[in-house]
């Protein structure tokens, strides 16, 4: 059984202040919070506080004798009165928000993203799940974007954020402090520019993406080396700008195909 403050509890974790406030987020769904258990096992970064489930689901194998974790067994009415899913899928937990390093402790060769002002939490994790496949350094936003723990990015990463570490920061900064740091081409993704499909990008490469709408603040142009571009292919009529999210996916593949330390 879960209690009335236990839901009030994870109720109000969807709401970044009480997020802050308890310094804890909830993450829900089968794969997530077995993700989690197993990298807690591991001593990953994360570590859960209570997990909530309904009969039919089985806690990994590693944490079946011994875990630090709380957990209560519930129904599926519970889950429902708890879950911040429309959908809820058996288990849920509430987890422990780690201590942020600064961002000048990133100092791994390889592709770093930067993200100016994306505010949707469904581009957010989905980014962030294409930077955990391509392999990406880290991810650096700026203080406007959209909360990592916000509960819809939690779910579109489908797991990736605790492979991904994500910072926040005033771009700005970042951007003149890491050309202080190490040896790096900083690319802007614009409507206009180099023809992504035709240059071989650096392999120390940094890549800024704008915000859904308006693009990159215009106060960042001036620390931008290259501007790139995605062309339309369109016969007629063509959108006014891909969505950040699939532009970040074509970006990431070009550069990982077409850079220096590509095999071939």
């Amino acid at each position: 059984m879960i209690s009335k403050a236990d839901i009030k509890l994870i109720r109000s974790l969807a709401k970044k202040k009480y997020r802050l406030k308890h310094g804890l987020f909830v993450a829900e769904g089968e794969k997530i919070v077995s993700d989690l258990i197993r990298d807690e096992s591991g001593k990953g970064r994360y570590r859960l506080r209570s997990v909530y489930a309904t009969p039919d689901w089985e806690m990994p194998r590693e944490a079946q004798k011994d875990h630090s974790f709380s957990f209560k067994q519930i129904t599926g009415k519970e889950l429902k009165q708890c879950s911040l899913l429309t959908t809820p899928n058996k288990v849920m937990a509430t987890v422990e928000m780690p201590v942020t390093k600064t961002v000048v402790q990133i100092t791994e060769p390889g592709i770093i993203l930067v993200l100016d002002a994306v505010r949707d939490p469904g581009n957010m994790g989905t980014i962030i799940r294409l930077a955990h496949w391509f392999g990406v350094s880290g991810i650096i936003c700026s203080t406007d974007s959209v909360d990592l723990y916000n509960p819809k990015t939690i779910q579109a990463t489908m797991g990736s954020f605790s492979a991904v570490e994500v910072f926040y920061a005033d771009l700005q900064e970042f951007l003149t402090q890491i050309r202080k740091q190490r040896e790096c081409t900083i690319y802007g993704s614009y409507l206009e520019g180099d023809n992504i499909y035709s240059i071989r990008p650096d392999t120390n490469a940094i890549i800024v993406l704008g915000n859904e709408s308006s693009g990159i603040d215009n106060r960042l142009d001036a620390l931008i080396d290259r501007k790139i571009h995605i062309p339309s292919f369109a016969a007629g009529s063509k959108p006014d700008s891909l969505n950040v999210a699939s532009a970040a996916a074509i970006l990431l593949s070009e550069f990982r195909r077409n850079s220096d330390s590509s095999d071939g």
